[in-house]
């Protein structure tokens, strides 16, 4: 048997948002940001200087994984 090849992951990228890793995974965002409370999917922010809030980058590495 070949393995399945999934076509949604990108594999020029190191690190995807939270929106394009719930369309990798096929779940939602909110499930998405509980993987990573949890610590089953790995993530860091990118915070400016003076702010609270952030953009917050998955690896691309931790959803296949989390997926295998």
């Amino acid at each position: 048997m070949k393995p399945i090849q999934r076509t949604n992951i990108p594999g020029w990228r190191r690190e995807v948002r939270p929106k394009e890793a719930a369309a990798i995974i096929g779940c939602s965002v909110g499930f998405v940001y509980a993987l990573m409370k949890d610590g089953q999917i790995e993530s860091r922010a990118l915070l400016r200087r003076g702010y609270q809030r952030g953009i917050r980058l998955i690896d691309v590495a931790s959803i296949k994984r989390f997926l295998a």
